[in-house]
């Protein structure tokens, strides 16, 4: 979580730069206040709390394959999340920008 928070307070950070502060004259962000800004929304939003599947517990200490395959597809797409949406929207901004 705390990755996501800094990638995106970066890409905010550029964001505001390009849009706000011409469009409104106001001052350009700080990546620490873009991230605090970024925890205020997520904390909001409620994504601050990850869900969880309540599932009973196996008797056996073996790993289930199938669930480990499961858990690493988890973590890669929030890894992707965390990392491309943030990218993507820059992106989208930087061709708005540009149009500018």
């Amino acid at each position: 979580m705390l990755a996501g928070i800094v990638v995106n307070a970066l890409v905010l950070t550029v964001l505001w730069g390009w849009f706000v502060v011409p469009t409104f004259g106001l001052a350009p962000l700080s990546v620490p206040v873009a991230g605090g800004l970024v925890t205020i929304c997520v904390l909001l939003r409620g994504e601050a709390t990850p869900t969880r599947s309540e599932k009973p517990e196996k008797d056996d200490d073996e790993l289930d394959p199938k669930e480990l395959r499961r858990t690493f597809e988890t973590i890669r797409l929030g890894l992707l999340r965390v990392v491309l949406r943030p990218i993507v929207l820059l992106g989208a901004g930087w061709l708005l920008k540009g149009m500018m």
